[in-house]
């Protein structure tokens, strides 16, 4: 299959339904076709709400398993009521500040709404970009938008137009480049299932403090948020975290036997053997990855400062994928 490439564009494209070649985007969406787009957090890879072969396609494309729920981006809230028929009152306390934003917020579907986007459950999880690339395709198409990220499902997701054309080059229709991703992280997700008891499925761009203080109570955490599934290591390098350069100088010995690349949030950092360097910063972390697979390294050794702990989002992603010990 041919891709059509887009772009340049940037996050604050003014008017981006303008660009015509977005133009062209909205109308594959309309025929059941997928295109892959920028957002503020990572790439998406998108398909109409409408359209059940575009949605099917995007679970192969995606070699994602059928009853794995896909997410719903809209335009805002006017939109919620293609998918949802019910919002509680304390969905509103969320809106100002995460709606556009990057939290996904899982409320009650709408009977009318395809059981092959929810896995077959009563619940849809939906979000809306703060991305004008983004919001602009939503408004063209004229519906919600099935947005899941645009990779290989368990690789790195993609935050760079060239991410996407590693993963799925040939098997989608047209790629819009829109830069690196702002965030560079997935987004955080609450469930609302139960107003009563707001529930955080995942950890991801915003706080579990930062919703706590936009709805005025607690969030409970789902045992999942903290040690859910995280891509898989056959797809890039073992990543191994240490306190200090003395610790990883260690456990390095005298040569780099391993092929390693080190991760630092330490601009001309002094490594501790001759070996490459990657600069970690907010949104890169999966380009680094990507790139250690790319260039054959064996494994990423992340140097902890006290500055990368305070980054909690990307920090706790580290955590997860890293190898215990």
């Amino acid at each position: 299959m041919r891709m059509e490439c887009l772009g340049p564009l940037s996050e604050d494209q003014p008017v981006a339904e303008a660009v015509p070649g977005l133009h062209r985007a909205a109308r594959l969406l309309q025929r059941g076709r997928l295109v892959a787009a920028p957002t503020e957090t990572t790439y998406g890879l998108f398909a109409s709400i409408f359209r059940e072969e575009g949605i099917r396609a995007l679970y192969a494309v995606k070699r994602r398993p059928i009853d794995r729920p896909l997410p719903v981006q809209v335009t805002g809230i006017e939109q919620l009521k293609l998918i949802t028929d019910r919002i509680p009152s304390v969905f509103f306390r969320l809106t100002k500040r995460f709606f556009p934003g990057a939290l996904t917020v899982v409320l009650k579907k709408a009977p009318f709404l395809s059981p092959l986007i929810t896995g077959g459950r009563d619940a849809v999880a939906v979000r809306a970009p703060l991305h004008g690339v983004a919001q602009g395709l939503i408004r063209l198409v004229g519906c919600p938008l099935v947005a899941s990220s645009a990779n290989i499902s368990d690789r790195p997701s993609a935050t760079r137009a060239q991410h996407v054309m590693e993963d799925l080059r040939g098997r989608i229709d047209m790629l819009i480049d829109g830069g690196e991703s702002r965030i560079g992280l997935e987004s955080s997700v609450l469930s609302l299932e139960d107003p009563e008891r707001p529930l955080l499925l995942r950890l991801g761009a915003v706080l579990k403090e930062e919703i706590e203080e936009a709805l005025g109570s607690s969030v409970f955490l789902a045992p999942r948020a903290l040690f859910g599934k995280a891509p898989s290591h056959a797809h890039f390098p073992g990543v191994r975290l240490f306190p200090s350069w003395h610790a990883m100088r260690t456990y390095l010995g005298s040569d780099n036997r391993h092929g390693s690349l080190i991760m630092s949030d330490i601009e001309n950092a002094p490594l501790p053997i001759r070996c490459d360097a990657f600069l970690l910063k907010d949104n890169n972390l999966y380009e680094g990855l990507r790139m250690a697979t790319r260039k054959g390294y064996g494994e990423v050794l992340v140097l902890v400062t006290p500055s990368l702990l305070a980054r909690r989002a990307l920090y706790r992603y580290l955590r997860r994928v890293a190898i215990p010990g």
